[in-house]
């Protein structure tokens, strides 16, 4: 089974690259974000925290 790779980008701006549901990196810098996006068709989304 296939896991889908895609980077989330919380309200404070530190973006993470998760593989399914694990976190593979951390703090990644928005260059690379963008980067990663771009050249291998990750997807960016936005995560939110309920307070």
């Amino acid at each position: 089974m296939h896991e889908v790779v895609r980077i989330t980008v919380r309200p404070d701006g530190r973006y993470t690259l998760y593989r399914g549901e694990t976190p593979l990196i951390f703090g990644l810098t928005r260059e690379m974000a963008f980067s990663l996006a771009e050249s291998c068709g990750v997807v960016i989304e936005r995560a939110y925290s309920i307070n």
